[in-house]
């Protein structure tokens, strides 16, 4: 009974595999027979993932104190095994392997389980630092999923009838080719012609870049959850700078942003009410609205909102290697993976980059250089040149990184980490990874004072960087849209 209840304590509280080891070895020596019960308890670090260290004590000791008066019962009902081990010990100096007396048994046991707590402490910041993505997205009570809200976003999201000039989608910048990104430093919108990398400007466009690199829309249904996998729809970060919270008014900003959707076609004030006066005399989406929404006056702004946050809330991707290994397949990541997590910790990535969607959803000071493009420096809105920390979900698919999109790779990113802290930074291969020189060390975020022993030329933190993502996810462009205009706007 006390292996049984030890392995239970050992598999919902998250202890590394090392310590589990250590538990099997106590348990084969001190109760034989139960070695087996507790070999059944299968480690896959994931059952306790995600709670805090405190709650895992606690946790621990109240079924130690159980696992301890089960032990009393068993020894009360083994007076005669003791008797016959008292006789026994008068004529040998210790008691043979197997038995051992479940009273004291009892007590050894408990000394390994503070050991185990001493261990947990720790190693049980890095169980709850990092946990598998939900399977299933969380919606808000003001806009409960349906197939028809999913169907009528989707239509949208890629119906260029939403911008100015009627020439750019959202799925211009959000392509599933690039992950639901896209490959450019600075994203092109109004006036822009192509997709991706050799997307460009128009010929006498006075529209400038966008201001920051697009983001993966991959998941951002769980934006916000936190180590506890606890999160608010309605209450969401949204951007690089957090100006918006929850994808309902994600949604809008775009459509009224001069160098993303609006141009110059209205002013910024007017755009949402135009859209939606297109919409509206479009018999088509008349018909999808009222269908997802229910009414014969369901083209509204609020509607449109929240139409284009069903369809991106059911964009997930939650099968990563990192999701299955934490789920119990102990297969799913290679040991340069698992070498790569352990390092990922040790050096204190998770200080920021924690819970589900490895972030924080904070606003940090990192000193990353601005982007050449742009005509003045990017101070970010609250915080002066404080961003939220960025996912690192799907990091294969969505290159360039940061804010500003000046890391062509992870290795550039690390490189920039190792350096920024130091005074000057290098220049190379036409990455400037020196900080930027509006942001003075003083500046800098004191978590990333912590950052020990980051190397850019970590084979095994890359790979397990790369363990984060999962390509299998819906990919569906529709055939046409119904205002009839070319999908995704002018991307070919």
């Amino acid at each position: 009974m006390v292996a049984i209840q030890f392995g239970t304590v050992m598999r919902e509280s998250g202890i590394k595999s090392r310590v589990w080891q250590l538990a099997q070895t106590f348990v084969t020596v001190a109760l034989p027979g139960a070695s087996g019960s507790l070999s059944g308890c299968a480690w896959a670090g994931g059952k306790g993932a995600g709670v805090s260290a405190k709650s895992e004590t606690e946790t621990v000791m109240a079924k130690t104190d159980v696992a301890m008066k089960q032990s009393t019962l068993i020894d009360r009902n083994n007076s005669r095994q003791d008797a016959a081990l008292h006789d026994w010990s008068r004529g040998h100096a210790e008691i043979p392997r197997g038995l051992m007396r479940p009273r004291t048994a009892a007590f050894v046991f408990a000394g390994v389980v503070l050991v185990v707590l001493l261990f947990a402490s720790g190693t049980g910041r890095s169980q709850s630092a990092m946990s598998a993505l939900p399977l299933a997205a969380s919606t808000p009570a003001g806009n409960p999923s349906s197939p028809a809200r999913i169907a009528l976003g989707r239509q949208l999201f890629w119906d260029p009838v939403l911008s100015g000039n009627k020439d750019v989608a959202c799925g211009t910048c959000h392509h599933p080719r690039f992950g639901y990104a896209e490959n450019l430093d600075l994203s092109i919108g109004v006036d822009g012609i192509g997709l991706g990398g050799s997307r460009r400007f128009g010929r006498g466009t006075t529209i400038p870049f966008v201001k920051r690199n697009s983001q993966t829309i991959l998941n951002v249904a769980f934006n916000g959850i936190d180590e506890t996998g606890r999160y608010t729809p309605s209450a969401a970060p949204m951007f690089w700078d957090m100006r918006a919270v929850s994808l309902e008014q994600q949604a809008l900003v775009p459509i009224k942003t001069h160098e993303e959707m609006r141009g110059n076609a209205y002013p910024e004030d007017d755009a949402v009410a135009v859209v939606v006066g297109r919409l509206a005399a479009n018999a088509e989406y008349r018909t999808l609205f009222s269908s997802a929404f229910g009414g014969s006056q369901a083209v509204t702004a609020d509607n449109l909102g929240k139409a284009l946050a069903a369809f991106q809330r059911s964009l997930t991707a939650t099968q990563a290697p990192f999701d299955r290994y934490m789920r119990g397949d102990a297969n799913a990541m290679n040991a340069s993976e698992l070498r790569g997590m352990r390092r990922f910790e040790r050096i204190g990535c998770a200080n920021c980059h924690k819970g589900p969607m490895f972030s924080d959803f904070q606003l940090h000071v990192l000193g990353v250089p601005d982007n050449p493009k742009l005509p003045a420096s990017d101070a970010g809105r609250d915080v002066p040149y404080a961003f939220r920390t960025a996912s690192l979900r799907n990091l294969t698919m969505t290159a360039p990184y940061m804010h500003s999109g000046v890391f062509n790779t992870l290795e550039d990113v690390l490189e920039f980490y190792d350096d920024v802290r130091g005074r000057g930074g290098r220049r190379g291969g036409g990455v400037n990874r020196s900080r930027n020189p509006n942001v003075s060390r003083d500046q800098l975020d004191p978590l990333l004072q912590r950052l020990r022993g980051v190397d850019d030329d970590d084979p095994d933190l890359i790979a397990f960087l790369r363990a984060l993502s999962d390509e299998e996810f819906d990919r569906t462009l529709p055939t046409r849209v119904p205002s009839g205009l070319p999908v995704g706007g002018r991307i070919q």
